[in-house]
């Protein structure tokens, strides 16, 4: 696995099954707590019975990016037995931000997607990050945005409204941090 300049990173692989690979799949594991996320990587062809390649992934918008974790490749053949790499322990790269505001939503955004248990906290630390930066903020449209995050987790208090605020104060640094260009 290399990292490049823009923190993604490069997972290099080489595969092979006499009946055929059905699937490659790199698994993320967090250290912290055990929770996986898998991404399918392609394969060159129906059932190759090799496979070599590099796949770059950039995860620094995924809310676990800045977090310890352990990637493991996983390969299935046609029949259905599943070969595993040796897990490689790294901390997922993370975007840096250099607007102070922008930065502390991020850092709000990771507590909320780590322990969506602490949605209070994370509502009442945004509140105080809007209230005191409404100046300095400027754009109605981003200040809008952040009020919507916070006013979300006061008001809905399913489960299902954590992956939407988390993915909203995302778009909501990136404005910051880059301007109406950023967001994408």
């Amino acid at each position: 696995i290399v990292v490049n300049q823009r923190t993604a990173f490069a997972v290099q692989f080489a595969a092979t099954d006499d009946y055929g690979l059905a699937a490659i799949q790199l698994r993320i594991r967090r250290m912290d707590s055990g929770a996986e996320e898998a991404f399918d990587i392609p394969l060159p062809g129906i059932h190759p019975r090799a496979a070599e390649a590099s796949r770059l992934f950039d995860l620094t918008p995924h809310p676990w990016a800045g977090l310890a974790v352990a990637l493991i490749l996983d390969a299935e053949d046609g029949i259905g037995p599943t070969g595993r790499s040796e897990e490689i322990r790294m901390r997922l790269p993370e975007r840096e931000f250099n607007n102070p505001v922008a930065r502390a939503i991020v850092e709000q955004r990771r507590n909320l997607a780590t322990d969506p248990g602490r949605r209070n906290s994370v509502r009442e630390a945004l509140d105080a990050i809007a209230d005191l930066n409404a100046e300095e903020i400027g754009d109605f449209g981003v200040y809008l945005s952040l009020r919507s995050s916070i006013s979300r987790l006061a008001y809905d208090p399913s489960d299902a409204a954590i992956p939407d605020v988390v993915d909203q104060l995302w778009i909501t640094a990136l404005a910051l941090e880059d301007g109406a260009l950023g967001v994408t």
